[in-house]
């Protein structure tokens, strides 16, 4: 039942509201009228923070296996083995039989698996040293960029490292060479030697983010440094 107006001497009868007025928000406003505070609130709701995704490094299991031949699938791409047929059992003898030719790492990210590498120890008859050498390092297309190589290579150090080596052997394209040119010295065969101080530091960046790996990365010149006890 609405409500009676009073009248008022003097005064033509005015009619109650009997709902509310419209509340505005204040997104309602144009950009430049709206509070600074607004703005900031309105931030955080219509663009949300960028969740940060961890990277793991792990060696590398059975269940690995699809995985794997999906990188070596793209890996392979303009090489002359692309067609070749490969087969899943002889990849499983290589890594994970009774006498595997090499122990092998992958980068997992947020439950998907992004990147590989291997590594052998070898011995070195002219310094009379064991060390690593690195093979098959490998990183899918979309997640180039970001550290991944850095932290897989330097995991394999550590690994090495705790098992007497003092330096690592490896090289390939453009994009590892990059790398192992800027800590390590490198040759015309684009062979390169992460050796001395240079590899201790690496090794021991183990487990840091990617971009502090990066960051931190040592001087090319502390490979020609002795290694310290």
């Amino acid at each position: 039942m609405a409500a009676k107006a009073r009248e008022t001497p003097g005064r033509p009868i005015q009619r109650l509201r009997t709902t509310s007025p419209p509340v505005r928000h204040p997104f309602d406003a144009p950009i430049d009228q709206q509070p600074v505070e607004t703005l900031r609130s309105s931030y955080h709701v219509l663009m949300p923070r960028r969740i940060s995704r961890p990277l793991l490094i792990r060696d590398a299991n059975e269940n690995d296996i699809c995985a794997i031949e999906g990188m070596v699938a793209d890996f392979v791409k303009g090489h002359p083995a692309e067609s070749h047929t490969r087969s899943s059992q002889a990849l499983h003898a290589a890594y994970f039989g009774g006498h595997p030719v090499a122990h092998m790492l992958i980068a997992e990210r947020n439950g998907q698996i992004v990147g590989m590498a291997q590594w052998t120890l070898i011995y070195d008859m002219f310094w009379g040293m064991f060390g690593a050498e690195a093979a098959w390092l490998y990183v899918r297309p979309d997640c180039r960029g970001s550290g991944i190589v850095a932290a897989l290579v330097a995991r394999l150090c550590a690994q090495a490292a705790a098992a007497g080596a003092q330096f690592l052997h490896g090289g390939g394209g453009e994009g590892p060479s990059r790398l192992y040119e800027r800590v390590a010295i490198g040759q015309e065969s684009r062979d390169c030697h992460l050796s001395g101080k240079a590899f201790q530091v690496l090794a021991k960046l183990d487990g840091l983010l990617p971009r502090e790996i990066v960051r931190r990365l040592p001087a090319r010149a502390s490979g020609l440094q002795r290694a310290e006890p």
